[in-house]
């Protein structure tokens, strides 16, 4: 998992730092000021954005508007504003939780680790066309897809019309005859056995082990289905 802190004061920024870094083993990367976040988001992708209410140059709550106006990236308030009005306005506005500071360093890795299991049920677009599922990020523009932690694979088109049919209703089983028309791109399906050829094809591109595939599955005389 790849996170993004947003907090000006270094004591706190580092602190957190330390806990995904040690404690969850995330990579982190951190930014001082709300100008920062904006430039980082536009140029990597991240699995969580956490992030102050008071930012030096900007608002947190007008900072998590403008992420919001091209991303749909799981965002985590960490504040001492603790007012109900101010927790009610995050949430409305585009955060997915709050937390309130000092924290309870075992309460705030549930909650991410709770928000980042629902987050990754949902395909969501992380801005330039892309859309991230799980730990896959999908880039429509190039047919590739990034995997969290082991950087950009490049798909043949017919490979990237199949993960991203998958990827539109993870963890539900896709029909073989869909999977099928979603190759070739026409109603007409595509040759018997294809389908699998194509399968097996991205898990040697995606998979850590193809053999014993985890992200598609087989469902047995059913299809198959991409578990996030």
């Amino acid at each position: 998992m790849h996170v993004l802190i947003a907090e000006d004061d270094l004591g706190t920024r580092k602190m957190l730092q330390f806990i995904f870094e040690q404690h969850a083993g995330y990579t982190v990367a951190e930014a001082d000021r709300a100008s920062l976040v904006l430039q980082i988001l536009g140029e990597q992708s991240f699995d969580l954005l956490v992030t102050d209410l008071m930012l030096p140059d900007m608002d947190g709550l007008e900072l998590i508007r403008q992420v919001r106006r091209t991303s749909s990236i799981p965002i985590m308030i960490i504040s001492a504003r603790t007012d109900i009005p101010q927790r009610v306005r995050g949430l409305r506005i585009g955060a997915d939780d709050f937390i309130a500071k000092p924290f309870d360093v075992s309460e705030l890795l549930a909650r991410v680790d709770a928000l980042l299991r629902r987050v990754a049920r949902i395909p969501r677009a992380v801005g330039n066309g892309r859309m991230a599922v799980g730990s896959l990020v999908l880039e429509p523009d190039v047919q590739a897809v990034e995997l969290s932690g082991r950087g950009k694979v490049r798909l043949t088109p017919s490979e990237f019309r199949l993960l991203l049919q998958l990827a539109k209703t993870p963890n539900e089983v896709r029909p073989h005859e869909e999977l099928e028309q979603a190759i070739t791109g026409s109603s007409s399906g595509c040759a018997p056995g294809e389908l699998h050829t194509y399968i097996s094809n991205l898990r040697h591109k995606l998979e850590p082990d193809p053999s014993n595939p985890t992200l598609i599955e087989t469902v047995r005389s059913r299809g198959y289905r991409l578990a996030v």
